[in-house]
């Protein structure tokens, strides 16, 4: 009888210790197989562990032609696209979903205010952030952690589906970028560069870093 009460506890703490590791397996499966992550910029980089959804954008910009600059473009031109200060105010960025996977993203511009110093080099101009008009799908968090941010998760029905998403209309330079004290140091051109990331709505959180979504 003795010995089979010591089976008996011996098999409950068997399959508890069973059921355990199951639940430890299975949470890391659903953790990794379910988020997806993109990059594109300087680094020109790309990761994912699920293809179930990708991003990507389209920079705009006018000087009476109208270019588009999509991820290819930079990379081919090392994640940089080179603009002068008329071509940057006309600047525009759209950004492109597709997928059936539903999502949070965020992008990220980095800009390289640059002017001529005397000897005709390029030099870094100090500037404050650009004043961009953003949609009102979009959360401004650049001062935070440098990213602005989709407010709505987006989601396709399909895995051709893609979503366009107009995201800055136009672009205002940082004052200290155009009305430097000294008018023969005014920054003329600015190098861009663009990185947009992706990742399961309900890990963004998690992933991110973040205790709350920056627009709650």
């Amino acid at each position: 009888m003795e010995n089979k009460e010591i089976e008996r506890k011996r098999f409950i703490v068997s399959l508890i210790v069973y059921i355990f590791c199951l639940v430890i397996m299975i949470g890391f499966v659903s953790y990794h197989y379910t988020i997806a992550r993109y990059s594109r910029g300087a680094s020109a980089e790309y990761t994912s562990e699920l293809k179930d959804f990708d991003l990507s954008f389209q920079l705009k910009y006018n000087d009476g032609t109208d270019h588009v600059v999509g991820p290819a473009d930079l990379q081919a031109s090392h994640g940089v696209v080179r603009l002068t200060s008329a071509q940057y105010e006309s600047l525009k960025l759209d950004t492109m979903y597709t997928g059936e996977g539903k999502c949070y993203y965020r992008f990220k511009i980095t800009e390289s205010w640059l002017h001529k110093d005397a000897s005709d080099k390029d030099v870094l101009t100090p500037r404050s952030l650009s004043d961009y008009n953003l949609s009102d799908d979009f959360y401004d968090n650049r001062s935070y952690d440098g990213y602005i941010y989709c407010k709505n998760a987006v989601n396709g029905s399909s895995p051709t589906d893609t979503i366009t998403t107009q995201a800055i209309t136009n672009c205002v330079p940082g004052s200290d970028a155009v009305d430097l004290l000294d008018p023969a140091d005014a920054a003329t051109l600015v190098d861009i560069s663009v990185e947009v990331e992706g990742v399961q709505w309900n890990r963004a959180k998690e992933i991110w870093g973040l205790s709350k979504l920056p627009w709650e």
